[in-house]
């Protein structure tokens, strides 16, 4: 498998979404630079494909789009920061997005729902 690192651009971030992720913290979404290419015979994390488009500068954009399905962190704030617990941070639901990403209104997503036997 070869990959593409991304590096997200920190340019325009409002102060708060800046300190949360200098504290460490993913940003999942945005516009991003490419960074270095590994190649690797196996992936052990929780990943899949996105659809993204390239931009002015060879910039990636990476937003949800309709019918995709993301991962949300429960009880998200921007005033998260190094203090926040691991267990908080890793809480998360699935959704399925139902309109394309729009800077002014954001994005509306639906909760998936576990089937009976589901196991993790």
């Amino acid at each position: 498998m070869c990959i593409s690192w991304l590096n997200g651009k920190k340019n325009g971030y409002v102060a708060s979404i800046k300190k949360w992720i200098y504290s460490g913290y993913y940003k999942t979404s945005g516009c991003f630079s490419i960074g270095k290419y590994s190649s690797n015979g196996s992936l052990n994390s929780f990943s899949h494909r996105v659809q993204w488009t390239i931009c002015e500068k060879g910039l990636v954009h990476i937003y949800p789009r309709r019918g995709n399905i993301w991962a949300l962190y429960e009880n998200w704030s921007p005033s998260w920061d190094i203090s926040t617990s691991v267990e908080e941070m890793n809480k998360y639901e699935m959704v399925e997005v139902l309109q394309d990403f729009d800077e002014e209104r954001g994005v509306t997503v639906v909760p998936l729902v576990k089937l009976s036997g589901f196991k993790l």
